[in-house]
């Protein structure tokens, strides 16, 4: 058996060096919040990966705490990840506030 090898193929797209490379994936961060103008709720909440092996989900909670803002589009419920960190402007939690007053702090 004779096996040529072809100097001269033309590269399948995506496979040559000219070829430009996919541009970056943008990374989950609080500028994924959920749409203005919304009426929107924020959770904390822990997260599951389905991993047989994650220890963290067996022993644990899950993942987490992450926050999730919750909206209605279209009729429909929807949540969006918002990130690790508490989203910027909003109120203190209710227990915080109830704390507060008990200590007689202001409202």
């Amino acid at each position: 058996m004779i096996i040529t090898r072809i100097a001269s193929a033309t590269p399948i797209q995506g496979q040559g060096a000219a070829d430009t490379p996919p541009p970056p994936r943008s990374p989950l961060s609080a500028g994924t919040m959920p749409p203005e103008g919304t009426h929107t709720t924020y959770q904390l909440q822990y997260r599951r990966c389905g991993k047989p092996a994650c220890r963290t989900c067996r022993e644990g909670k899950g993942h987490g705490p992450y926050w999730y803002g919750y909206f209605r589009e279209g009729g429909k419920l929807r949540s969006r990840y918002v990130g690790k960190s508490r989203p910027d402007g909003l109120p203190p939690p209710a227990a915080a506030e109830a704390e507060a007053e008990a200590e007689g702090g202001a409202p």
